[in-house]
């Protein structure tokens, strides 16, 4: 049969990035997250600020020590689901030390682009770096499809136009993200995500990624795809010594998420270890 990328054929490139092929019950992960997420909102109920005038365009901010480091986490989804509220979990993980975790809000696809989506995220980034103390060094996370969109907040066209400069990022950790949207863009995810080819290009910026870079640590799980496994390995290569590469044993592609609400997990000791050495 023809192929359409590597050595995938088109069907064969649609289940790679079908996560629910390999975890049928995915949304036993959204339900738990979503629950989490809620007794943690109760216990320690965020401050939510508005970076924008869309209706989406909001962060909650779960406050930490005076002083402290600030994170800033990008929820996955695919790009269109979930939400900020849904992953006020990671806070448990990310604030286990005394940190600030933010979590963004945005519009998600198709409501909105990717590149819109990609924006609204670096606007949020903006403000949390001008408004919240202890900001002007952000450290910053994703998982999955947050994770190519934490990497867009490393691009250095975007460092210029935005004036901030690289020293804003501290530090970054990615885990199990499509970061290469070449083939995610032949895949079916393209019914929604209607991405051109010059579109895919201009939202992957690993491949104009500088040497002003932070601290970038990469995770993925041993039970994820094939070519998840082979997007993070990519990524990996493409940054040399300027990143960690890590495979986390017996962990599918949601188990790394709820990893993020997790203090002992190997995700959550590596953003504390960042944080706290260089925060």
């Amino acid at each position: 049969m023809e192929t359409v990328f590597a050595h995938y054929t088109q069907n064969e490139l649609d289940r790679a990035y079908d996560q629910s092929i390999l975890v049928p019950n995915v949304a036993d992960y959204t339900y738990r997250w979503n629950e989490a997420s809620r007794q943690y909102r109760q216990s320690y109920p965020p401050v939510t600020l508005r970076y924008g005038t869309g209706d989406d365009e909001q962060i909650d901010v779960y406050p930490g020590n005076p002083g402290g480091p600030v994170h800033f986490h990008i929820h996955g989804g695919a790009w269109r689901s979930l939400s900020r509220s849904e992953s006020g979990f990671v806070a448990k993980g990310l604030g286990s030390k005394g940190a600030t975790v933010v979590v963004a809000g945005f519009s998600l696809v198709p409501n909105v682009t990717l590149h819109t989506l990609v924006d609204q995220v670096r606007r949020a980034c903006l403000f949390v770096h001008s408004t919240l103390q202890g900001a002007e060094r952000v450290f910053i996370s994703g998982h999955s499809s947050g994770a190519h969109v934490a990497l867009c907040l490393l691009d250095p066209d975007w460092w210029q136009s935005s004036g901030i400069g690289p020293d804003a990022i501290a530090g970054a950790v990615l885990s199990s993200g499509p970061y290469d949207l070449q083939p995610v863009r032949m895949s079916a995810r393209n019914n929604y995500l209607k991405l051109s080819e010059e579109d895919a290009e201009r939202l992957t910026p690993v491949r104009r990624l500088g040497n002003e870079l932070p601290p970038v640590s990469l995770f993925w799980g041993d039970g994820e795809h094939d070519e998840f496994k082979r997007q993070s390995i990519y990524l990996s290569e493409q940054l040399g010594n300027r990143a960690t590469a890590t495979e986390i044993a017996g962990r599918n592609h949601f188990d790394m998420y709820s990893d993020f609400g997790d203090p002992g997990s190997a995700i959550v000791r590596t953003a504390l270890d960042q944080m706290h050495k260089q925060g």
